[in-house]
């Protein structure tokens, strides 16, 4: 995991970024089946950060290219110290995947990315598997 901070307040805060299959879980996973739903990407911030926020997430696939952006606005409260962007597959609606005579699930196997981005800045990114049987 690579951490970047431009922002001193941000890097004041040093964020954690943890890779999960649940939203609110907070036990790091490296490697997930792409029969979840949703592999989650939780921003923990050691002390709460009040106001307006933007939480973005950059997923990229084995080929490098990007796969799915997630866009989250946040209001976070004077208690708000986390949020959590999400990467779900599509399985049935990628018409260019079946052109290509990909098989299946197997276009989501390897090893992923994911860059996030707080207020337009980069402030994190990890690398993953995922294994579709």
């Amino acid at each position: 995991m690579t951490i970047i901070l431009s922002s001193p307040t941000l890097a004041a805060l040093k964020p954690k970024l943890v890779l999960s299959a649940g939203p609110h879980a907070m036990a790091e996973a490296g490697a997930f089946d792409c029969g979840r739903d949703r592999i989650y990407a939780i921003l923990k911030f050691p002390e709460p950060v009040p106001g307006r926020h933007v939480l973005e997430a950059a997923w990229y696939a084995p080929d490098g290219k990007v796969r799915e952006r997630t866009r989250v606005p946040l209001v976070l409260g004077s208690s708000g110290d986390s949020a959590y962007a999400w990467l779900r597959f599509h399985f049935n609606d990628d018409v260019v995947a079946a052109l290509s005579g990909e098989s299946g699930d197997r276009r989501f196997d390897g090893r992923w990315r994911v860059d996030v981005f707080w207020d337009k800045k980069k402030i994190a990114e990890k690398h993953f598997l995922v294994e579709c049987g």
